[in-house]
């Protein structure tokens, strides 16, 4: 702990970019990672290795669906765990956080080891998914958490 943002910028580039051609990794991206960028990322990366495959719906998968915080958050959650599970080792980031723009330091951890697990096809990715899909509901094409129920959506 303690790299500066510069140097986990640097490392998070070496790390990630030649799993993905785009988006590229810019500096000022990664700075402040928006939800969008992480997103792009996150598919990119799951299209070119097979990571994280099934772990999003084709709702979630769908950027543009992906519209308030709770809804971005759930998504975030759904790779932190992902992640956590290949590494052994919770991810040291709040899903809260990164959709309003704040630890990029943890961000960037978070992205390298998505590039760490997503190079090691010798993990089991598959249970990882199973395990993030039972911490986190998918989203519904209505935009509502599946599986909690809602109090107005009484029979």
């Amino acid at each position: 702990m303690g790299d500066s943002l510069e140097t986990l910028i640097t490392r998070t580039q070496e790390q990630l970019q030649p799993l993905i051609a785009k988006p590229k990794l810019a500096d000022k991206l990664l700075a402040k990672p928006p939800f969008r960028f992480l997103h792009d990322i996150f598919t990119a990366v799951t299209q070119t290795t097979g990571f994280a495959k099934g772990l999003y719906n084709d709702f979630e998968l769908g950027s543009a669906n992906l519209k308030d915080k709770p809804q971005k958050t759930a998504f975030l959650d759904k790779m932190v765990v992902c992640v956590g599970q290949c590494l052994g080792k919770d991810v040291d980031v709040r899903s809260s956080k990164i959709v309003a723009g704040l630890e990029p330091e943890n961000t960037n951890l978070l992205l390298q080891g998505l590039a760490q697990a997503a190079k090691d096809k010798s993990l089991d990715w598959d249970k990882a998914v199973q395990v993030a899909l039972s911490k986190v509901p998918s989203l519904t094409a209505e935009g509502e958490v599946a599986s909690v129920p809602s109090a107005e959506a009484a029979p």
